[in-house]
């Protein structure tokens, strides 16, 4: 939901913050990034011209490197518009973390605070299924959040 722009350039957010954590990053930590998007890439352009499978492509071999630096991504897509689920369950499966669907700003909440789960008690191999309806405000099993498989390709 960017209001300042109309471009996604999803393989340059992942550089920045690969390059972040490996300035900043303690040696002894798990490094994690988590990917908030309205999930519709348009960037970098090639050859001067918009190309959406070249974007994918130039963001899953960001997500590659990414795992083969130990980092895992996690990803939110947040809104109802074009979101390109599979590309966001690709990056977040590829560096064993998870997918998550936020309607509303304030899905966010739950979704953060399992994240945040995750990483304090290290428990991101035998999980249970975390789902949150936001009619209700709890989790629930509805299909807003969806996981992906912890497995690196």
């Amino acid at each position: 939901m960017d209001r300042f722009s109309k471009f996604t350039n999803m393989q340059k957010a992942i550089m920045k913050a690969e390059e972040e954590l490996s300035i900043h990053g303690r040696l002894d930590a798990d490094k994690i990034i988590i990917l908030l998007s309205d999930g519709e890439i348009n960037r970098p352009r090639l050859n001067g011209r918009e190309d959406l499978s070249y974007a994918r492509s130039v963001a899953l071999k960001e997500a590659g490197a990414a795992a083969s630096s130990k980092i895992t991504i996690h990803t939110i897509s947040i809104g109802k518009g074009n979101v390109d689920q599979e590309l966001l369950e690709a990056i977040a499966s590829r560096t064993g973390g998870k997918n998550y669907i936020a309607v509303s700003p304030v899905d966010l909440i739950p979704i953060y605070k399992h994240i945040a789960k995750q990483v304090i008690t290290n428990s991101s191999e035998s999980e249970e299924e975390f789902s949150y309806n936001p009619a209700v405000g709890e989790q629930s099993n509805d299909d807003l959040v969806q996981e992906v498989s912890t497995s690196q390709s």
